[in-house]
């Protein structure tokens, strides 16, 4: 089950977002070509094998790159058989370290320009599922441990959050 909320974005946000999304996922696309060669899906070998070049070679921070890498084991995953290939508009994997609400309307989320702050709505349908109490624990799931993830995705112009409950 999760919560979709659309995000309310200026200009602006608009281009840190797309850009941030263009570098997550070209270094998804870097990330893969060695998950491929080296026919290793897990995390912890491709964080070794990746981490310093992608951290060289992108403006990601340290919680970006791990996301990163872990997108790409998912999907590595699912079929060896070929080097898995990400859109520049593909989404991104958020956590409760690099996302944060502020109250019921506005997000924090990490970009390659630092954190930006965004109003949001939540999709009708959606509305009962995030509530004060479930934004007040959010941080307790980041101190737990707990990794919930959030995708930020853009559809038609549009970025949204997919927040898995």
């Amino acid at each position: 089950m999760f919560i979709e909320a659309k995000l309310l974005v200026n200009e602006l946000q608009s281009k840190i977002l797309r850009e941030t999304a263009m570098q997550f996922n070209s270094a998804c696309n870097v990330i893969a070509v060695f998950a491929f060669k080296s026919g290793s899906a897990d995390k912890v070998k491709l964080q070794k094998l990746v981490y310093q070049e992608i951290k060289e070679q992108f403006d990601l921070s340290s919680q970006l790159i791990i996301k990163a890498i872990s997108k790409v084991s998912e999907v590595y995953k699912k079929d060896r058989s070929v080097c898995p290939n990400f859109a520049d508009d593909d989404y991104i994997l958020y956590d409760w370290k690099i996302l944060s609400f502020k109250g019921l309307e506005e997000v924090s989320l990490m970009t390659i320009r630092g954190r930006i702050k965004i109003k949001f709505t939540v999709i009708q349908h959606n509305v009962d599922m995030l509530s004060v109490d479930y934004v007040k624990n959010a941080s307790s799931l980041k101190r737990s441990g707990r990794t919930n993830e959030i995708l930020l995705i853009l559809s038609d112009e549009h970025f949204y959050l997919n927040i898995n409950k």
